[in-house]
């Protein structure tokens, strides 16, 4: 089976399984009728809507990552060291753009998401570009700020089942601190952070810059 034919089958299969989510969802609030309060009717379709829009992007064939941090976080670094090239430019202040910038490298689309540190504008074009995402990364580079937090659960909240990790960059700028001060910043990292990814093992310490 050549890349055209199974791309198509792909594209056939996900297109079957929204036709029967769809009408899954039809049933659930056709039969669960009044007895739904349209609270719990709105999070039952805000479900099936996220698992739809996951649908749509595997169609494409590709798996899309999306990165979210504030600016100088390094994740143009990141995006160079998943790609294995300098593809996207360091120190660019991507906050200050209105779009998210996409970089492909079969089967990966990385996705460097705008600013949204107190951008409404910003903080929805983030949200629907990572509604279409098979997983995100969040990235810091220490001990989190508030803003950091709340831009984080903004994401979280709307997102709750797209995978999630936590890279933690410039890591190697704290290897020359004691020991003891290095474990209390992983430890208020872990605290702050925890309740954003499934497992201790997805909150990951680096450098973009050493990796190929």
């Amino acid at each position: 089976m050549n890349d055209t034919t199974e791309n198509a089958a792909v594209r056939q299969e996900m297109e079957q399984i929204q036709k029967e989510l769809q009408d899954a969802l039809q049933t659930l609030t056709t039969e669960a009728g009044k007895k739904l309060s349209e609270k719990d009717r709105k999070a039952i379709e805000a479900e099936f809507e996220e698992i739809n829009q996951i649908l749509e992007t595997l169609k494409g064939g590709l798996v899309q990552v999306a990165l979210f941090g504030k600016t100088s976080v390094g994740k143009s670094a990141i995006v160079n060291s998943l790609i294995g090239a300098d593809v996207a430019k360091v120190g660019v202040e991507m906050d200050l753009s209105r779009n998210s910038a996409s970089y492909r490298k079969d089967p990966w689309l990385i996705i460097d998401m705008p600013g949204i540190m107190g951008r409404g504008d910003l903080e929805q074009i983030a949200l629907d570009d990572a509604k279409k995402a098979h997983g995100i990364i969040f990235v810091i580079d220490g001990e989190p700020y508030q803003d950091e937090l709340e831009a984080f659960e903004v994401v979280h909240r709307k997102i709750p089942m797209v995978p999630k990790i936590v890279f933690v960059n410039q890591w190697d700028k704290v290897q020359n601190r004691p020991q003891a001060e290095r474990a209390q910043i992983k430890k208020l990292i872990y605290a702050k952070m925890r309740g954003f990814v499934q497992n201790d093992a997805d909150i990951v310490y680096g450098s973009a810059q050493h990796y190929n």
